[in-house]
């Protein structure tokens, strides 16, 4: 793995599971009310599958800025070896550089909304599965 993605990947693992505690422990206004956990095996089941979903949602989120630093890295250069482009007086370098500006590849980036969007789906539905499969293995 990249060297300078270990550290935020470590720190947002950290944050993930900070964030299942507040869910279990808090329900806020407006949102369906947290299930009681299950107690036991099916607790400590639940509890590694909440994690591992969580982990690899975070995985997925880090591989996806790195892709989209490593395609907006693409087009930039593509931008500055286009002579249409660079040879403009009113376009030029400074235009490549305002365009695409220099890509976030860290775990932590800001994805495009339809791309967030999507892995949150996922997660969503990845933790869904945790809770169906606990409350199938309760007595």
């Amino acid at each position: 793995m990249h060297q300078s993605l270990k550290t935020p990947l470590f720190a947002a693992m950290l944050l993930a599971g900070a964030a299942l505690l507040y869910r279990d422990t808090v329900t806020v206004p407006g949102e369906r009310a947290v299930t009681p956990m299950p107690s036991g095996p099916q607790r400590l089941a639940l509890e590694r599958c909440e994690e591992h979903v969580l982990m690899v949602h975070d995985v997925r989120w880090a591989a996806a800025c790195v892709a989209l630093a490593e395609q907006i890295e693409a087009r930039h250069a593509q931008c500055l070896a286009d002579p249409a482009i660079v040879g403009n007086p009113q376009f030029g370098k400074d235009y490549c550089n305002r365009t695409l500006a220099e890509a976030d590849g860290s775990a932590e980036c800001t994805l495009p909304p339809a791309r967030a969007a999507l892995l949150n789906a996922i997660l969503r539905e990845d933790e869904e599965k945790c809770a169906v499969e606990a409350r199938a293995a309760a007595p």
